[in-house]
């Protein structure tokens, strides 16, 4: 299990910068860190 998985705050900034407009995999990667979903501004 990945670190984003668990949410243990130590996820790679890397997996939350999918591409512009792919606001599904933005939520779904927050969901999995266990935090808020925020569109990018």
């Amino acid at each position: 299990m990945t670190d984003a998985e668990r949410g243990t705050g130590r996820e790679d900034p890397a997996l939350f910068d999918p591409p512009d407009g792919d606001d599904d995999a933005l939520r779904r990667r927050a969901t999995l860190a266990g935090g808020p979903w925020r569109p990018r501004r």
